[in-house]
């Protein structure tokens, strides 16, 4: 059991060092966005991508180690959460419970700030999606003859005003 206490431990600090990675770069994924950098962006996205598949196999790994830990214990695997785990380290293995709350800790942070940043990113690249979207509006010709009533609304109801109107 103790072994796998560690080897539990180990893999937790070795997808901390990842989502430390992925943040990274997410914080240069928006750098990438505000300075309108696609190609930078795109091969963000693909090293991101790289990382997340390393992560999933942490994952995978740490799932089975927490299987075998949750039969150690005689207990279903889906009662084992974190939480458990801490308990049972902190009276059974005294002398891995700093560094197990330490890691889990630092997990759960880590996850916070992940989410955080992606959200940010995902606005930015939203508004930048829709400042495109106008531009495109304002500068490209439609089949609107870009005629306005009195009132300045376009003639086609539900069409955009342009930029640069079209003579008849």
């Amino acid at each position: 059991m103790l072994d796998l206490l560690n080897s539990f431990i180990e893999i937790i600090g070795k997808q901390n060092d990842l989502l430390e990675q992925i943040i990274k770069l997410s914080e240069d994924k928006r750098q990438a966005i505000v300075l309108g950098q696609v190609q930078e962006l795109d091969s963000m996205v693909h090293k991101e991508g790289i990382l997340g598949q390393e992560l999933e196999k942490l994952e995978s790994a740490r799932f089975v180690l927490q299987m075998e830990i949750a039969e150690n214990l005689g207990m279903p695997v889906t009662e084992l959460n974190a939480g458990e785990i801490r308990r049972v380290t902190a009276e059974q293995y005294p002398q891995l419970a700093t560094s197990l709350n330490e890691h889990l800790t630092t997990l759960e942070k880590l996850i916070g700030k992940l989410r955080s940043s992606i959200q940010e990113n995902n606005e930015l690249l939203k508004m930048s999606l829709d400042y495109i979207e106008e531009m495109y509006y304002l500068l490209s010709p439609e089949d609107n003859p870009g005629l306005y009533s009195d009132k300045g609304a376009a003639d086609i109801p539900g069409k955009r005003l342009q930029l640069i109107d079209k003579k008849a």
